[in-house]
């Protein structure tokens, strides 16, 4: 589970594209749903995407 906040009346630009990442990587994760799929496949997935844009750690 993810939340993301901003406390802040201006995004910031790395912060910006941080929450796009992660709502991609959670699009794919979502579209990887599918009997007999684990949801340690759907994590990896959702990982490996984020790990693949350079936010791995």
């Amino acid at each position: 589970m993810i939340r993301t906040f901003v406390i802040s009346n201006k995004l910031d630009k790395k912060l910006e594209d941080i929450y796009k990442i992660v709502l991609e990587a959670q699009d794919l994760g979502i579209k990887a749903i599918a009997p007999g799929i684990s949801s340690g496949t759907i994590d990896k997935i959702c990982r490996e995407y984020i790990t693949k844009k350079g936010y791995g750690k």
